[in-house]
């Protein structure tokens, strides 16, 4: 098995307290992937102190509002992902896909960068979605996901 990290660098939804999609990563059929690690951060130097709320979800479909990701391995000689990714794209909303389960939710103050280590199979040709919400609106945020397959 490999690593794969996909980082993306956007905006917060412009609505406080409102879930947005960040990153889906999606199994190709017959593959499973296992999500290793979830990390948050604030890009803006001016956030004051905010709360910001994680989950990962399970889907069935992804949502709306989305920009092709470009999946890297951890290794140089890895092959390439088999899993493909889709990313927030700056401060277009991406929405949530249908049929979502709630896996794992984390909560944390918004000076503060979140690495949490987790351990979430997906479903052969399933969705993994990391989605943020935060009280502060429209505030620069990256969002890195690191898993296997």
């Amino acid at each position: 098995m490999s690593d794969y990290t996909q980082v993306v660098d956007a905006i917060s939804n412009s609505v406080a307290d409102t879930p947005d999609t960040f990153i889906d990563i999606t199994a190709p059929a017959s593959t499973s992937i296992i999500l290793k690690e979830v990390g948050a951060y604030t890009k803006d130097a001016t956030t004051r102190d905010d709360t910001v709320t994680v989950y990962i979800y399970r889907q069935a479909t992804s949502g709306s509002g989305s920009a092709a990701g470009s999946p890297k391995a951890t290794r140089p000689l890895a092959p390439a992902a088999v899993a493909t990714t889709k990313i927030k794209n700056g401060s277009t909303a991406f929405a949530l896909g249908g049929t979502q389960t709630l896996i794992r939710k984390f909560s944390f103050n918004g000076r503060t960068p979140f690495v949490m280590p987790v351990e979430i199979e997906s479903a052969s040709a399933g969705i993994i979605s990391i989605v943020v919400e935060r009280h502060d609106t429209s505030v620069g945020t990256v969002v890195e996901a690191r898993w296997s397959e």
